[in-house]
């Protein structure tokens, strides 16, 4: 596990924090939300290069509609 988001470019965010299901905290704002983090977003290919990474065989992306955000990040990677 990592202490950041991943997205299409570094910079921090806000994380809002669900009321009601902590599997939907999002960066993108919703009205469940009544306090937030400050986070650090990094790009996949940014981090595939920091670690490394010589190959990677699957991607699985559960990002609460910050999936293009991901991919854009991703354009070594994938």
């Amino acid at each position: 596990l990592c202490n950041y988001g991943i997205g299409a470019e570094e910079k921090i965010e806000t994380l809002f924090i669900s009321n009601v299901n902590f599997g939907t905290n999002s960066v993108i704002h919703k009205t469940n939300s009544t306090h937030s983090h400050v986070i650090n977003i990094r790009t996949l290919d940014e981090v595939s290069i920091n670690y490394q990474l010589k190959k990677i065989d699957i991607i699985k992306i559960d990002v609460e509609g910050y999936e293009e955000e991901v991919l854009k990040g991703a354009q070594q990677v994938l």
